[in-house]
């Protein structure tokens, strides 16, 4: 890895560290502690640092280049050949100044006639029979700093993504197996899977107990997206950059965060409310089709396991907050819309956050309201992003067309709701509301 490929990892690992800090502000419903905004206020310091240094790596590479492009080459190719050569001589062993440039440099590999830049080679995918200038035969991998600034803008862009567990899995697996307690029950016994504490006169033989485990199989699945460019676009790098994020990062969101709701864990993978890990709140006796009423609400949050409350997040379908304005509590209402109190962000329910989402059911289904705690929720990825292009598929248009591919998979890290030590009741981080039909 370059200086300046370090320098930019750096830069990203302290732009998530600082994103980190802000969203466990935001979930608390606080500001910034002293120790926080200390650590905040130094690591941005050092982003703006970082910022100045990797602008001097970029022009000292670019001046080297240059120095030695104008020194004199012994051979010198044919006419029709020599700008060509002078163009890759020019670029060799310079990173890439921004993704932008990168994706340029991609569309014009796949496009006949145009230069194959030799920078594309380290970002080749793995496999055989690849032509060197053909990426549609096997695609670029995303160079590491923008796959990763790519990433975190898909995962803090998503409601539900930027809440759950991500665990990377290394570039010769393409899969994971996570070793979980197995417990299922509070009780005497049962606790950890089996382990039990005695009280023990003196000289007692102690009782054996051990904890029991399950196994979470992950297999990676393939979530694709594409962007379609103008030829003129395509010219422009600092707008391609911008549109093929803003498509590309919203695409994907949308996709995770629908796939974390209701993926059925068929090819994608498995959401919260296909679980076996959910518990269901059923309507009140004689309760009308399409309504929500307090009792549902008091229920379910009865329901949410008690460690997992701190975390926990309403999520909504937005034709929910008609119902939930309505709600009171002897004069006062339940729901408290944002901004009403000092440091209030969302939208609150019982203190805790309240969030539309588009993955909720509509009013009255079942995943219209759920209360749930997504640190419960672990999604694996394999790093490094695949982009290939295409002049050919609007050819008649004057688009071309990029292509990500992007590998993961997540499922809920409980199997089944918890017996409490007390109560009959069945608890679980993640419980949503019974079709009221």
């Amino acid at each position: 890895m370059s200086n300046s490929q370090e320098l930019r990892q750096r830069r990203a690992d302290l732009i998530r560290s600082m994103k980190a800090i802000t969203a466990k502000c935001d979930a608390e419903q606080r500001d910034f502690n002293s120790d926080e905004e200390k650590e905040f206020n130094e690591k941005e310091t050092e982003v703006n640092a970082l910022n100045k240094r990797i602008e001097r790596e970029e022009r000292m590479v670019s001046l080297e280049s240059s120095v030695a492009t104008s020194k004199a080459v012994t051979y010198e190719p044919a006419d029709d050949t020599r700008s060509v050569q002078k163009e890759q001589n020019k670029v060799e062993g310079r990173s890439w100044g921004n993704l932008g440039e990168f994706l340029h440099a991609v569309v014009e590999a796949g496009t006949p006639g145009k230069r194959f830049d030799p920078r594309l080679r380290e970002s080749r995918g793995v496999g055989s029979g690849l032509a060197e200038n053909v990426s549609a035969d096997g695609g670029f991998l995303v160079n590491t700093d923008f796959a990763n600034e790519l990433l975190t803008r898909v995962y803090s862009s998503g409601v539900l993504a930027s809440r759950v567990r991500r665990v990377p899995i290394s570039a010769g697996s393409n899969g994971l197996k996570v070793n979980v307690i197995d417990e299922t029950s509070r009780a005497d016994g049962s606790r950890f899977g089996g382990v039990r504490a005695y009280w023990m006169a003196e000289a007692d033989a102690y009782t054996a107990s051990k904890p029991k485990f399950r196994q979470m199989n992950f297999s990676l699945y393939k979530l694709g997206a594409t962007a379609y460019l103008t030829d003129e676009l395509v010219a422009d790098t600092t707008a391609l950059q911008s549109v093929v994020e803003e498509a590309f990062v919203k695409e994907l969101s949308f996709a995770l965060d629908e796939a974390i709701m209701n993926g059925n864990g068929t090819g994608k993978p498995k959401g919260i409310l296909a679980g076996t890990g959910l518990v269901t709140v059923a309507k009140e006796t004689g309760q009308a089709a399409a309504t929500l009423n307090k009792e549902n609400l008091f229920k379910m949050y009865s329901r949410c396991y008690g460690a997992n409350r701190p975390n926990a997040v309403w999520f909504i379908n937005q034709e929910v907050e008609t119902q939930l304005f309505q709600l009171t509590l002897g004069d006062n209402g339940i729901f408290f819309p944002a901004g009403q109190f000092a440091n209030q962000p969302y939208n609150t329910l019982f203190g805790r956050p309240v969030i539309p989402v588009e993955n909720c059911a509509a009013l009255g289904t079942v995943g219209d309201v759920v209360l749930a705690d997504l640190s419960e929720y672990l999604m694996v990825e394999k790093g490094g992003m695949q982009m290939q292009s295409s002049i050919h598929v609007r050819f008649l248009y004057d688009e071309q067309v990029l292509k990500f591919t992007y590998r993961c998979d997540g499922q809920p890290t409980w199997n089944s709701p918890l017996t409490p030590y007390k109560g009959a009741s069945t608890l679980s981080p993640y419980v949503a509301l019974a079709t009221r039909a």
